[in-house]
């Protein structure tokens, strides 16, 4: 039986309802960042930075259905899963190496579904939009 629980994540107070993910970028030094936007032509925009994360996985919202079915606070766009299966895949993969961590497993919903593994709290910071119309 799945315990999972997928609760609502608060990462900024004035957070808008509805963000996608329109850029997704991963390195070694860097981690990986996110660039959340507002889809409308004056919306406001967030980065998201996870610095060293354990893992992250991307898909189309389409392909994770299953997940998307589970949230009932929705439109919203920032989550966290308490109890997470995946949590316990990276355990089991590393031997339970890393179980006195306080691993999060966080999600991210807009067209693109983006999870993380980290066991530090990312840096959620507003910033400005280059462009009114598209995202550059």
């Amino acid at each position: 039986m799945n315990k999972e629980r997928i609760a609502k994540w608060h990462p900024d107070s004035a957070l808008p309802r509805n963000l996608d993910t329109v850029s997704l970028t991963t390195d070694f030094e860097s981690g990986v960042r996110l660039i959340l936007v507002e889809p409308r032509a004056d919306g406001r925009a967030f980065r998201v930075e996870f610095e060293k994360p354990l893992a992250f996985r991307s898909a189309k919202e389409c392909y994770r259905l299953e997940l998307v079915e589970k949230l009932t606070e929705l439109p919203w766009p920032t989550f966290k899963v308490e109890d997470s299966v995946w949590v316990e895949w990276f355990h089991d993969q590393t031997h339970g190496a890393y179980r006195d961590w306080q691993i999060e497993h966080f999600v991210f919903l807009g067209e693109e579904v983006v999870e993380v593994l980290s066991h530090v709290q990312p840096r959620f910071t507003e910033i400005k939009r280059p462009s009114s119309f598209r995202w550059r």
